[in-house]
């Protein structure tokens, strides 16, 4: 992508997607806070009016747009020559039985999750190459280690990510530029109920209605008890406010709690203990 700047701004410069609501939304706040002019995209743009102010810039987009992706590039540079922070956090979760999911879907799935994020980071990757400085933030889950019944996709692309991002992480890493994963685990935003809410459409063979039920009943006992969103933001706030954030960043109880489970006892233990919590009559 051609790139013509007329200067580079002295203020540094963040880019969230994701940014209408939720995670994004409070990142793109938190981020103005600390001093940087933040172009927050998401596809409402009515919503992202609602956080504008002087060092928060709406910037509509739909990120599976390629060349929309490349057009907003070009205009942060024109107006900013420098992007100093991605965040990739726009997403959603498909939740449905890998027999019911239809191929549209699945690969709908990984064009937000997945795709999208790799196009911005190849976006910025050669601004932050040059500026010899630059901060990824890939916004992960706990499924990307944690997989469940009936929310494989989501967590395959999850998985996807941690991937990606671990190898950007060490090629990036002479370049001065950071990646950095931000694993969250259950967080009371409208993602759930949203999720939930296409699932129970998704499913068309009844014999895993009586599973959907029960992994809602479980997961609305454990959002109940989950931090905010403020939660998240603030984390993020912490990584790009450092001269060395860590790798990977946990966020909840559960996600502290469940990966290193996971790692320690294996599937054979995992797999009895998931399936005794969802079981049903």
């Amino acid at each position: 992508m051609e790139r013509k700047t007329i200067s580079r701004s002295l203020q540094k410069v963040a880019w969230v997607t994701g940014a209408s609501s939720g995670f994004g939304a409070l990142i793109a706040l938190e981020l103005a806070k600390e001093g940087y002019y933040v172009y927050a995209s998401a596809r409402r743009a009515e919503k992202l009016s609602e956080i504008q102010n002087d060092n928060i810039q709406p910037l509509p987009l739909d990120v599976t747009d390629e060349a929309a992706c490349e057009q907003a590039m070009q205009h942060i540079m024109h107006e900013k020559g420098r992007v100093d922070v991605l965040v990739n956090n726009a997403g959603y979760g498909l939740m449905c039985p890998i027999e019911d999911a239809s191929m549209h879907a699945i690969h709908a799935q990984f064009d937000v999750n997945v795709f999208a994020c790799v196009k911005l980071m190849q976006l910025v990757t050669p601004v932050m190459r040059e500026q010899n400085f630059g901060l990824i933030i890939n916004m992960s889950s706990v499924v990307g280690h944690v997989s469940m019944p009936l929310i494989g996709f989501y967590a395959a692309s999850k998985h996807a990510l941690e991937a990606i991002s671990d190898s950007a992480r060490n090629e990036l890493y002479k370049f001065g530029i950071h990646v950095v994963l931000v694993e969250p685990g259950a967080i009371q935003t409208e993602f759930e109920d949203v999720a939930f809410s296409q699932m129970d459409k998704a499913i068309q063979t009844d014999v895993y209605k009586p599973l959907a039920q029960k992994l809602k009943k479980l997961s609305n006992m454990k959002y109940a008890r989950a931090p905010k969103a403020a939660a998240v933001a603030n984390v993020v706030q912490k990584i790009a406010t450092t001269n060395k954030p860590k790798k990977r960043y946990k966020v909840g109880l559960d996600a502290h709690f469940m990966i290193p489970v996971k790692n320690i006892l294996g599937d054979n233990i995992i797999d009895p203990i998931l399936r005794f919590l969802l079981r049903t009559k």
